[in-house]
């Protein structure tokens, strides 16, 4: 009878210790969550590219990386599976964290590598533009491996004084440094907004137009096209001289619900306008995450939720975002503010450490 409430207490604090571990931990948790998302997307793209027998990238259409790179590396043949098998390598081993910080940087160059040169056949990939700069950055910054294998062999076998230190988080400019990244990737797309559509994109045509068309009888909109239509009248032309009429970036929503919803959202202008205002509003002002914690929660919980509301309305469910946002939270701010008491305690025994 005794020995039950021992046995309870003894696995609460078990638990304690891991939630306390990971909560100071959370880039070693976002290194464990991306590298297979990564490597999915260059798998994927690696695919694309071998199916279009994609040999070459024009100088015009060569990214910044790509022009760094000798034209031996841009050549890709379906004969080749040695980036298939390193591809493999790279995610256990950077997710598991067995040579993680090697495993990191491989993954980033072969995504600015096969991305770059999949950005030339003209798509490009919002999740993967971001996340390949986050495995970058975790390559580099401390705190990425504190829960990976190779820690547990440097502490254990290398350097075993590692053990008797506590496990506090460690320092907080790694965290600081993906998050800087993450919110410019909102205030550059505001800005692109504002740059192409001027203030008029505030009308909700633009966010309409994404929200109805979709055109998946062309490859299933694995190719960008730009489709017009000359019999148009010209008053009801889109923005345009030429009648634009949709392209293959607009609405992916396969199901039905979800796309009625999404159409039902687009006929209402006040709710379009409404939201491309909100829209403008989040993403120029990045600013507020680094006034403190509490708006950093805000604003990181209102890009989960607007990657979320994209995914049912559009079929864009920007994963990697999600992830990243969720992982950049005060998990310990909101352990104090949403858990009751028990929350209360944890969090003060996160902050002491």
């Amino acid at each position: 009878m005794i020995s039950r409430p021992t046995n309870t207490n003894h696995y609460m604090e078990r638990i304690n210790n891991i939630i306390i571990r990971l909560f100071n931990n959370p880039l070693s948790v976002l290194r464990f969550a991306l590298p297979w998302l990564v490597a999915k997307v260059i798998y994927d793209q690696l695919n694309i590219i071998y199916y279009n027998s994609y040999d070459h990238v024009p100088a015009f259409s060569k990214t910044w990386f790509l022009h760094l790179m000798p034209d031996s590396w841009l050549s890709f043949g379906p004969e080749s599976k040695f980036l298939f098998i390193l591809l493999v390598v790279c995610a256990v081993g950077a997710a598991l964290g067995i040579a993680g910080r090697l495993c990191l940087l491989i993954l980033a160059f072969l995504e600015f590598l096969v991305g770059g040169t999949f950005e030339s056949l003209g798509i490009f990939d919002h999740n993967s533009s971001l996340s390949s700069q986050v495995l970058l950055i975790l390559a580099l910054v401390p705190g990425t491996m504190r829960i990976s294998v190779d820690y547990f062999v440097y502490k254990h076998f290398i350097n075993k004084k590692l053990v008797k230190k506590p496990n506090g988080p460690p320092p907080k400019w790694g965290l600081n440094l993906i998050l800087i990244v993450l919110v410019l990737t909102y205030f550059t797309a505001g800005v692109s907004k504002i740059r192409h559509g001027g203030i008029k994109w505030l009308d909700g045509a633009t966010l309409g137009f994404y929200l109805e068309n979709y055109v998946a009888d062309y490859a299933s909109g694995e190719q960008q096209l730009l489709i017009a239509n000359d019999a148009i009248n010209s008053g009801e032309h889109w923005k345009d001289n030429i009648g634009f009429e949709a392209h293959t970036y607009g609405n992916y929503q396969y199901r039905t619900g979800f796309k009625k919803l999404a159409n039902w959202v687009a006929e209402r202008p006040a709710w379009v306008i409404a939201i491309s205002v909100i829209t403008i509003l989040f993403e120029f002002t990045w600013f507020i995450v680094f006034i403190n914690s509490k708006y950093r929660n805000i604003y990181l919980i209102a890009a989960f939720i607007t990657h979320t509301m994209i995914g049912v309305l559009m079929g864009l469910y920007f994963l990697h975002y999600r992830i990243i946002c969720l992982c950049l939270l005060d998990w310990n701010l909101m352990l104090k503010t949403f858990g009751g008491k028990y929350g209360k305690r944890l969090a003060a025994r996160v902050q002491s450490l």
